[in-house]
């Protein structure tokens, strides 16, 4: 396969990949070495003792047992990969290469013979898989996937990533597209990465399939009705997941504890105040909290959660950049003019509503009620830089070197090990970074966007 860097039918600038760009000034070149020197492999190290990577040689049947954490997991095992292929793609490192290449096969071997990889379901219960796309996240994880396939093959090569992403792929088409099974990605995330595979490949199944996702949204019919059946759904599928944990603890006598943690989602939300509840309830309900309260064409203000906000616009700039769609582009100004003008911290940061880590009404952004997760920003980032190329408007730019170096940038520690997920305007002393998380999002998102930040440099 070729890489197509050729401009976008629709854009005004065309791409400079980040490989293309030498980084040799004290500051980023900095950076870029600690990630690619301590960060990467730390990262790895709390992979490993969470189980994201056993979770694959369990898939795969190399190991005995159950996927052990949230369902998320295989996410931030596959953002990892895109960040270790990009240094990769620059530095040879025999033993990242080699980690690498292990992990690579795993994911090969945990793939069903009909294309589908999920370790949460493929472990425990294949029969209950795409039947809850609200919650879930599996297109999320799948389009995570297909990121780091391309960033594989453009590092190594090699095929082998590339022909797994591919066969998932092709089977999300089989199985979703033209209405054939019911439901809008719950976190979105597989609208951008499927665009990418069809400027990878220019198989038009997988934009098609892009834009039927998107052309969903706000459509759904009594949508209410269709979210409480889904929270439901979730509730029973992590108690059958638990009981599953609990009969192999039996069987197995494994010294491993895997039987009484309580899901991180469920865990988030028991700690919320009763109103915080209400709060994130309500949007839920509306469809706000996903961004499937309207069509993506009637936008006309961010809403609901931040990084699922940053990656429809994503999804939504990538679209119109292929089919030039005036309605996409024109409700991407009014959301991008609404955030800039009445729902951002003077930091780039989104997000002031802790409750559902997303967006607040005009003007409420009080120092101290700052989430401003950092993966929002690393999202904010990559909607700008669309937008850019897009337009050819330096007002992107600059958002996104106000972003870079304020929002998102304070995510990582200088020593590069430890991390912030939110980050508050206000302190009093308390707050701090921390080498890992449950929910590990924010630490792979940050090592990726620093090893390929020469692609925002120029265009």
């Amino acid at each position: 396969m070729t890489f197509n860097v050729n401009i976008r039918p629709f854009n005004k600038l065309k791409p400079i990949s980040f490989e293309c760009v030498n980084i040799n000034d004290d500051f980023w070149s900095k950076r870029q070495q600690i990630n690619r020197e301590i960060s990467i492999q730390h990262q790895y190290e709390k992979l490993e003792q969470d189980f994201h990577i056993d979770n694959f040689k369990v898939a795969s049947g190399i190991k005995k047992g159950v996927q052990i954490g949230e369902f998320y997991f295989d996410s931030d095992l596959y953002k990892w990969l895109e960040a270790a292929s990009y240094i990769l793609h620059t530095h040879k490192n025999a033993d990242l290469e080699k980690k690498v290449n292990e992990l690579v096969d795993l994911i090969k071997n945990s793939q069903t013979q009909d294309g589908y990889i999920n370790t949460f379901y493929s472990t425990r219960f294949l029969h209950k898989r795409f039947t809850n796309l609200n919650i879930m996240h599996e297109l999320y994880c799948a389009g995570h996937l297909i990121q780091a396939a391309i960033a594989h093959q453009k590092a190594t090569g090699s095929n082998k990533l590339m022909t797994v992403a591919i066969n998932f792929a092709n089977l999300l088409v089989e199985i979703f597209h033209d209405g054939k099974r019911k439901g809008v990605p719950g976190h979105e995330e597989i609208e951008m990465a499927l665009i990418e595979l069809y400027r990878l490949t220019e198989n038009s199944n997988y934009l098609r399939l892009a834009e039927d996702f998107l052309n969903r949204r706000g459509l759904i019919s009594n949508f209410k009705t269709y979210a409480v059946n889904q929270y439901l759904d979730m509730l029973s599928t992590l108690n059958l997941a638990k009981k599953k944990n609990q009969e192999f603890q039996r069987a197995s006598k494994s010294p491993i504890d895997i039987s009484s943690n309580k899901s991180e989602v469920v865990e988030w939300v028991s700690k919320l105040t009763l109103k915080g509840q209400l709060i994130l309830l309500k949007e839920y309900l509306d469809g706000k909290y996903i961004q499937t309260n309207v069509p993506v064409r009637q936008i006309i203000e961010p809403v609901g959660h931040a990084v699922r906000a940053m990656y429809l616009y994503c999804g939504m700039a990538d679209l119109f950049s292929e089919t030039g769609d005036k309605k996409l582009l024109f409700a991407l100004r009014r959301v991008w003019l609404k955030m800039v003008k009445a729902r951002m911290y003077i930091t780039g940061g989104i997000g002031s509503k802790r409750d559902t880590e997303g967006f607040k009404k005009d003007f409420a952004l009080k120092n101290e009620n700052s989430y401003s997760e950092t993966c929002a920003a690393i999202g904010n980032m990559m909607w700008n830089l669309r937008m850019l190329q897009i337009t050819g408007n330096c007002k992107y730019a600059d958002l996104i070197e106000l972003i870079l170096y304020n929002a998102m940038l304070v995510g990582q520690s200088i020593d590069g090990i430890e991390y912030t997920y939110d980050n508050p305007l206000v302190s009093r002393g308390n707050d701090k970074r921390f080498e890992w998380f449950r929910c590990a999002c924010c630490p792979p998102n940050v090592a990726r966007t620093i090893n390929s930040i020469g692609k925002y440099i120029y265009s």
